[in-house]
């Protein structure tokens, strides 16, 4: 039901293009021209434009989510998928779950009729999260916090936080020699479209691999300094 008397919209947002789930999936829309010039070859580059987008883009884009509160109602939208919309009418939810699923954090709304609604916030930072939680918590919503933002934004965390993004900034800065390698390889290549598309998906998926390995050891080494200082009762 809707509230008589609306209230101002507040949104949570990000910044996609701040976040590696938003980098990935524009990094290969963005390079595409690019692509088209070394492989000279419009047919082979259309095929691999629509492989990508649809393997890629697309999937990555549906976890680019950012949430608000609208009246008595909370609100989903999507950065890319424009046509992606929920509202949740606050009479309905009966708690509201943050919790991550590998490196991925998600906002689980738990409604009073039993029903489960997971969603993905990739573009959302910590004091995003924070921020959305505080609102809800002074609306009166139930929130099971199971990440713990307040304990995210300690000093540690955010050493850590800023060495993930050096790191994946480090990795860009490597891939970009190795795809102009690739992709000039491939365009004096005179086989078959299937094999230089292969060749391409397999660079493509190597350098996704790295960029995942590179997220997980830091991840690593976060959950393990944390550890070392809980033991030794020190701060960072």
């Amino acid at each position: 039901m809707k509230n008589p008397h609306p209230i101002e919209e507040q949104y949570f947002r990000g910044n996609q293009f701040a976040c590696a789930n938003g980098l990935l999936a524009w990094g290969f829309v963005l390079a595409f021209p690019f692509i088209l010039f070394l492989l000279a070859d419009i047919k082979v580059a259309a095929v691999l434009f629509f492989i990508f987008f649809f393997i890629l883009f697309l999937p990555i884009s549906t976890t680019l989510n950012y949430f608000g509160i609208r009246d008595n109602s909370i609100v989903l939208r999507n950065h890319n998928l424009l046509w992606k919309r929920r509202q949740y009418y606050f009479e309905d939810v009966q708690t509201i779950i943050f919790e991550r699923k590998a490196h991925n954090k998600l906002l689980t709304v738990v409604m009073k009729s039993g029903k489960k609604k997971q969603h993905q916030g990739a573009s959302l930072g910590d004091a995003h999260w924070l921020s959305f939680k505080q609102a809800l918590l002074a609306r009166g919503i139930e929130v099971d916090d199971k990440i713990n933002f307040e304990e995210l934004l300690d000093p540690l965390a955010r050493k850590y936080s800023r060495l993930m993004v050096q790191r994946l900034l480090l990795w860009a800065i490597c891939t970009m020699p190795v795809s102009y390698f690739v992709t000039t390889w491939v365009k004096k290549t005179e086989g078959i479209i299937f094999l230089r598309l292969l060749v391409l998906a397999f660079a493509f998926a190597v350098c996704g691999y790295a960029m995942r390995r590179v997220m997980r050891t830091t991840s690593r080494q976060y959950e393990r300094a944390k550890a070392e200082r809980n033991n030794s009762g020190t701060l960072p």
